[in-house]
């Protein structure tokens, strides 16, 4: 009994988490609402570009400290503790690590988008069934005493009065036919494309009534954000301002925060016009030329982003962010503004690609030619006062330009001179700073080193502690065969010894003479039919038994089952009365023949009696020993779901002991036909005034709801 329950408890809990992953799936789809959408949630979170484009969304500001295009699992683990931090310093309380998210861990995934979904959609509120459904009745104004949302819901019915309340004329009713999960898809489809109210819920889950209640929570949430009144219903009328506190507050963070972005564009443009004041020169990059061109088109932009605004008249009531008319015009913007960003980001890396080759490749000056000038005013006047002898003006000549040959060739020796010392003292800045930078690489190199080898103690520390744990396992598990082992072979030993004490009954029995052999022989007849009795009803209880195993799964079929057991039941009953009836007639036949033997008779069956009690005794000893094999199959059940689900068993918050306590009810609910109707709280209540551990939450709940 116990295993069925731990099996229908843990199909249960897959059978919630499965939906989770649905809904969430779909509302980080909803949100993005743009390319790469997410197709396998524990595979694309791990680069954590999905989850910062998500918090970005809900919140309106940017994730700090994140890589745009992480390759190495470094870079993911940055994004993804960048993504944790922020949710953190927004007073979300993150229980998941960064390495569980990228491992693409279930529970760690599932536990970090709760909390999420919690923080932004229900603003962390404890809210339960009985205030939607008190909106709801409100609402369609439904005067039902006995109203189950969920079982009305499962219908169709009720969804589609729901959408037809938040938009007039949105669905027929009567266009719902017999088929309630037909009904059902076909009121989220619609929902979807006119209400834009995302699809958290299957259908085939409202039909069978097993849909998650966060999941529904959630699912609600959207109807919530279409509604304006909500009369005395205070936690849903908290949710709702929450809802819209938000995204006031995302409306204007993601404004301030495009706002920046413009001025930081105008300010790199006009940073380049300084650079280069004349942009017409030839030296001056066409890159900046481009960026310089972009100021005024910039400074029109950043006009134009200033005059977005609620328009006139606009009731800030409706929280729906899909509707919100400055959220699409500040997204369109957005759109725009990166566009334009990534244009200028690209601008400013090639004009500092080019700005750095030019500074390695040094400029190779060509050195001018000097030309000799002779002042031939001063050489005509110096020969015109000289002799008019050829000789002495030949030489004089010879003189004059030997004097300026030696004076140019001076002079061009010292501008190379000049040349070569500004050249090496370029060579040696070039020299310094590849000095400088082999340093830096060195450093970068040492500091990679230094991660990496913390990244392998940290993942050899893991292994060992997963190690560790697998040893434990083992061992318990060796010492559960043990005790197994042990107790096949009392129940052995048992076995044999009363096989012994009927073969020493048969003894006694051959001992006595042969009238009472005769007594015997008749005896064993009625034994064997007694024993023959016996195992036809003890088949019959492992049929019932069965049956009633079958009769916990399938409800419909109660009735039909019942009477069947009671008719065979009674053809029993008439069966034992028939044999009671000829065992009486025979024993009045025999009566006067027994008289003379009851002496015999008496002391036999004092020794029947005897054995009989001693066969009790080992029964009972039987049950004894399978009721310890029962406790400590379930005990080795509690300690694997106790390593299996730590975070569950250490809860701290009271939202999550609500939500483990509800849970466990509804599970243990499902499997135990329990006649009257128990309230979640009313049992949680009472569970906390007893103080019982969660450990026993389990056997708590299945004791009382089986009390009478």
């Amino acid at each position: 009994m116990s295993d069925t329950i731990l099996a229908n408890v843990a199909a249960k809990t897959k059978s919630l988490e499965e939906q989770q992953l649905y809904a969430y799936t779909n509302f980080i789809n909803y949100i993005i609402n743009e390319e790469p959408f997410v197709h396998n949630i524990l595979k694309d979170l791990k680069d954590g570009l999905v989850l910062i484009r998500l918090l970005r969304n809900l919140s309106g500001c940017d994730i700090p400290n994140s890589v745009e295009n992480p390759l190495k699992d470094i870079e993911k683990i940055q994004n993804l503790s960048a993504v944790i931090q922020f949710a953190k310093d927004d007073g979300i309380k993150i229980l998941s690590s960064a390495e569980e998210i990228l491992a693409g861990d279930r529970k760690g995934i599932l536990s970090f988008m709760y909390q999420i979904l919690n923080k932004y959609r229900l603003g962390n509120c404890p809210v339960k069934m009985a205030h939607f459904a008190k909106w709801i009745k409100s609402s369609l104004k439904i005067n039902n005493a006995d109203f189950d949302l969920k079982k009305e819901l499962s219908e169709g019915v009720l969804l589609a009065k729901l959408l037809n309340y938040l938009q007039k004329d949105i669905i027929d009713l009567k266009s719902l036919g017999s088929n309630h999960l037909e009904n059902i898809q076909k009121c989220i489809d619609i929902g979807y494309t006119k209400l834009r109210v995302p699809k958290l819920v299957k259908a085939e889950n409202i039909v069978e009534n097993t849909v998650d209640d966060y999941c529904l929570y959630f699912y609600l949430t959207f109807f919530i954000m279409k509604e304006t009144h909500f009369e005395d219903n205070e936690m849903l009328k908290k949710i709702a301002q929450g809802l819209r506190e938000r995204k006031v507050r995302a409306r204007n963070q993601l404004k301030n925060r495009l706002e920046r972005v413009l001025k930081k564009m105008i300010d790199q443009a006009k940073n380049a016009e300084k650079m280069y004041q004349s942009p017409d020169n030839t030296e001056t990059p066409e890159e900046a030329k481009t960026l310089i061109g972009m100021i005024s088109q910039l400074e029109i932009m950043y006009t134009n982003f200033e005059k977005t605004a609620l328009p006139k008249g606009y009731i800030e009531t409706n929280c729906d962010l899909t509707n919100d008319p400055m959220l699409k015009e500040l997204k369109e913007w957005e759109s725009k503004i990166n566009i334009t960003q990534e244009i200028v980001r690209k601008l400013i890396s090639l004009m500092n690609q080019k700005k750095r080759m030019n500074v390695l490749t040094p400029r190779r000056v060509d050195p001018s030619k000097e030309e000799v000038k002779i002042n031939s005013t001063s050489e005509t006047g110096h020969l015109e006062k000289q002799s008019n002898n050829p000789k002495q003006e030949v030489d004089d000549t010879k003189k004059v330009i030997s004097k300026n040959e030696t004076e140019s060739s001076l002079e061009k020796t010292q501008q190379e001179s000049q040349k070569e010392a500004e050249q090496n003292k370029k060579i040696e800045e070039l020299q310094n700073l590849l000095a400088e930078k082999e340093q830096e690489i060195q450093k970068i190199k040492i500091d990679f080193t230094n991660e990496n080898n913390l990244h392998n103690v940290e993942k050899k520390e893991k292994e060992d502690e997963i190690l560790t744990l697998k040893k434990n396992l083992e061992e318990i598990k060796k010492s559960y065969e043990e005790e197994r082992e042990s107790n096949d072979k009392q129940n052995k030993l048992q076995k044999e010894e009363i096989q012994s004490l009927k073969r020493e009954i048969f003894i006694l029995g051959e001992s006595k003479g042969d009238e009472v052999k005769k007594m015997k022989e008749l005896m064993e007849e009625k034994n064997e039919e007694i024993t023959r009795l016996r195992n036809q009803c003890d088949v019959e209880i492992q049929s019932l038994k069965t049956e009633i195993e079958t009769l916990k799964k399938e409800s419909e079929t109660k009735e039909l089952e019942k009477k069947t057991k009671d008719e065979e039941v009674l053809k029993l009953k008439q069966e034992l009365n028939t044999l009671r009836e000829s065992l009486e007639i025979e024993r009045q036949q025999k009566e006067l023949t027994e008289k003379e033997r009851n002496e015999s008779l008496s002391t036999f069956k004092k020794l029947i009696e005897e054995k009989d009690t001693k066969l009790m005794e080992n029964e009972q000893t039987i049950n004894q020993l399978e009721d310890l094999i029962l406790n400590i199959k379930k005990e080795y059940a509690e300690l694997v779901m106790k390593f299996n689900d730590r975070e569950m068993v250490c809860v701290e918050n009271e939202t999550d002991k609500r939500v483990l306590f509800n849970s466990l009810a509804l599970s243990i609910k499902m499997v135990l036909p329990t006649t009257s109707k128990f309230d979640n709280t009313m049992l949680y209540n009472e569970c906390t005034n007893q103080k019982v551990p969660i450990k026993n939450w389990n056997i708590w709940l299945v004791n009382r709801l089986t009390k009478k």
